[in-house]
């Protein structure tokens, strides 16, 4: 069966686990599986893309202009103008943005239309009122609950995200492990390591906080952190006000990061909320535990606490900051967890989760 799919997403260029999970997926489906793959971009591209593409893969980029009513007649003028040139036997919508939802009424009704989401149903914002956000929240919660009705089905990456959408049809397929590796970690160097976008959601305020309370009882210990430059997060001024910049290195993202994760001790995921956890099983294979927020919507799923990770209540630093500390303080239990995490991590492999998908097409 030669599916020809229409993918449509905000955006593929620069470091991320989304945009490595989504070229990775459409990478298999098209060698494997020889599905035709069309990936739709709605957002400009302002960085290359890092990951590898397979040459079978058509990409077009759209950059819907105008704001308000005249953003979404462009997008849904831009999409119609795709879905016809390109003919799709199957529509999947990987967009968690209000226009997204909107989008089976852009479509004829003979061609299913999937929403696959990477994220929780709502993304807290930065700098706004308690009071703001709470009516932000409802305001997401409410429209995307009613809309993703419209949809042939919903795929989620966790129980909970299905929980929030409510979809009659929903189908949960975790992102796969894109890594290959019997190395473990030593686990025996001072260094904790922190790997992501510096965004609000991801907590990496949060984070410098919780270090600032780690290194006054291990003040020799560092903390490595990749992640990229957001002038309205600026983290390094928070470091120097904090005083901790001499425990703390900050690093732009790279491909290579195996090699830092080999040389360190503990991972760390201090997020709001999260859509899955990438960096969680890539830290995972190599032996490397993680101490998380139990936030919406993944590491919950992902890690069985104290077993192979701990999690933290949302989002107390105190506790957080003691975890670490107690990782630190017991090398046997820090080890004990990095085993257990191997172990836990192989029920991603990619065949097994590539066959899900397989099956969830042929069925459609």
């Amino acid at each position: 069966m030669s599916l020809q799919i229409l993918y449509i997403t905000t955006r593929i260029d620069g470091f991320g686990g989304l945009q490595k999970v989504q070229i990775a997926k459409w990478n298999y489906w098209t060698e494997i599986f020889k599905y035709k793959i069309t990936a739709l971009i709605t957002n400009s591209l302002q960085h290359e893309i890092v990951y590898p593409l397979h040459p079978n893969i058509k990409v077009i980029e759209q950059h819907p202009e105008g704001k308000s009513l005249n953003y979404l007649l462009n997008y849904r003028k831009l999409v119609t103008e795709t879905i016809i040139k390109t003919n799709p036997d199957l529509i999947i919508v990987s967009d968690n943005g209000y226009k997204a939802f909107l989008l089976p009424f852009f479509v004829s009704k003979k061609i299913p239309v999937i929403f696959e989401s990477h994220g929780a149903i709502y993304t807290p914002e930065f700098k706004i009122s308690p009071l703001k956000r709470w009516f932000h929240k409802k305001i997401s919660v409410v429209y995307k609950q009613f809309l993703i009705k419209n949809f042939k089905g919903i795929i989620t990456l966790t129980l909970k995200n299905a929980n929030e959408f409510k979809h009659k049809n929903s189908l949960i397929i975790p992102n796969p492990l894109l890594i290959n590796t019997t190395k473990a970690a030593a686990l025996e160097a001072k260094t904790a390591l922190a790997i992501g976008r510096n965004s609000y959601e991801k907590g990496y305020d949060l984070l410098l906080q919780i270090w600032k309370k780690v290194i006054i009882k291990h003040p020799d210990w560092m903390l490595e952190l990749y992640t990229t430059e957001n002038p309205t997060i600026d983290l390094k001024k928070m470091a120097k006000n904090l005083n901790i910049e001499k425990n703390i290195n900050f690093h732009e993202p790279t491909l290579s990061i195996i090699e830092q994760i080999m040389q360190s001790s503990i991972h760390l995921l201090p997020s709001r909320t999260e859509g899955f956890g990438m960096v969680i099983i890539e830290t995972m294979i190599y032996g490397v535990p993680t101490i998380a927020f139990d936030c919406p919507v993944g590491p919950g799923e992902i890690i069985t606490n104290n077993l192979d990770g701990i999690l933290v209540k949302p989002y107390d630093i105190e506790q957080f900051a003691e975890k670490i500390c107690y990782v630190i303080e017991h090398p046997e239990i820090r080890n004990q967890l990095g085993k257990n995490a191997q172990e836990t991590v192989k029920k991603y492999d990619i065949a097994a989760i590539m066959k899900q998908w397989d099956l969830f097409f042929k069925q459609l």
